[in-house]
């Protein structure tokens, strides 16, 4: 099967990378030939080679994207025809494809190829998911024109794609799908050995993910200042928050509690897992299924994570862990302070958030029922 695969920006790490990362792989294994048509060049990580590759660079102009994002933009309709003819899918499956979704969606509407995509997070309900301050005498307009050409790119996209691939029963739900047309697809998640906790004190806590302000690392950085019992952090990522991170334990004088790993490897986020009793995600917006709670789960670690989206689902406080409310580091000090006194707590959460990934996120489940899917779409 010849299976073109769709990323905008497969260079920016995260869960839609790692999982499309794990599905060229898989695909290859079983013999299928991979396509990869990109809005960006595709990372060296990324194997095995691509000799199926496809890329469209858009304008550097500002002013140019904002209304090739509203508008139909026929440079990118060419470059994808030319992939299509090019490469002659069989299927099409898309990941998270934030951009241009007035151009894309019709166009694959009318190529009639039968395509999947797994959605990866609730930007499809989200007029402006990349936070453009609308303030001004033209704001509400701005917003108007948003709310518009979202609404209109989710009707193309509804109609276009022929099974949305959902990671958490919240996504589902949250974002209203055609019927019939929407599955429950756990992310695929390898086994790995129950790590033994380290010693009961101090906490220690890590965050894992791009440092962008919509992650709320400043709230966790808040919430351990805020927090009765001394504890420490490390956080794995990099991102345009970094340095405004760095000021704030300074200033909150959390220099040596708060400790900045910077972008991890496989083998060092691995080593991290070990190190910490929880993994902390603070997000101030509705994550789907965060893949970082999902490895801290593999290793026997609890999450902690705020009340948005797909983590209570995960969490299902008070079995797996512990949700606070967004934007309340004040509670998140408490908890902490709370799980800070109860480490067997840590433990059995721990241990029943493994046992619960082991059963709905196999590996081998998933790449099946993917599989079997393919073939009940191109037949």
């Amino acid at each position: 099967m010849r299976i073109l695969h769709l990323h905008d920006s497969p260079e920016i790490p995260g869960g839609p990378s790692g999982y499309l990362g794990q599905l060229l792989v898989h695909c290859a294994q079983l013999g299928h030939i991979n396509g990869l048509f990109s809005l960006s060049p595709v990372p060296s990580k990324f194997s095995p080679d691509f000799s199926h590759f496809f890329e469209y660079s858009p304008p550097d102009s500002s002013f140019r994207r904002r209304k090739d994002f509203h508008c139909h933009l026929p440079p990118l309709r060419t470059a994808l025809a030319n992939a299509v003819e090019s490469f002659s899918p069989d299927l099409i499956h898309i990941q998270n494809w934030s951009v241009f979704r007035s151009t894309l969606f019709p166009f694959l509407r009318k190529a009639k190829i039968p395509t999947v995509m797994t959605v990866h997070d609730f930007s499809f309900m989200d007029p402006n998911p990349w936070g453009v301050p609308r303030d001004g005498i033209s704001g509400p307009f701005r917003r108007w024109l948003d709310a518009k050409s979202n609404n209109a790119s989710r009707r193309a996209a509804f109609r276009a794609v022929d099974c949305f691939l959902c990671p958490s029963e919240a996504l589902m739900a949250g974002i209203p799908f055609p019927d019939a047309k929407a599955r429950l697809f756990r992310l695929p998640l390898e086994e790995r050995p129950l790590q033994p906790f380290p010693e009961p004190s101090p906490l220690r806590l890590l965050f894992g993910g791009t440092l962008y302000p919509s992650k709320g690392v400043d709230l966790l950085i808040r919430a351990i200042g805020m927090a009765k019992t001394p504890m420490n952090l490390e956080i794995a990522g990099a991102g345009e928050s970094k340095d405004k991170l760095i000021e704030l334990s300074k200033a909150l004088k959390l220099e040596d509690s708060v400790h900045f790993l910077g972008q991890c490897n496989h083998g060092e986020m691995a080593n991290a897992l070990a190190r910490c009793h929880a993994v902390v995600l603070p997000s101030r917006v509705e994550e789907n299924a965060p893949f970082i709670l999902l490895e801290a789960a593999s290793t026997g670690r609890p999450g902690i994570g705020s009340h948005l989206g797909g983590i209570p689902e995960l969490l299902s406080p008070p079995h797996r862990g512990w949700t606070f409310p967004a934007e309340s580091p004040g509670d998140l000090a408490a908890i902490l302070d709370q799980i800070a006194e109860t480490p067997q707590e840590l433990m059995r959460r721990g241990e029943a958030f493994r046992e619960w990934v082991q059963t709905e996120c196999s590996s081998k489940t998933h790449w099946d029922n993917l599989e079997h899917l393919y073939s009940e779409l191109v037949s």
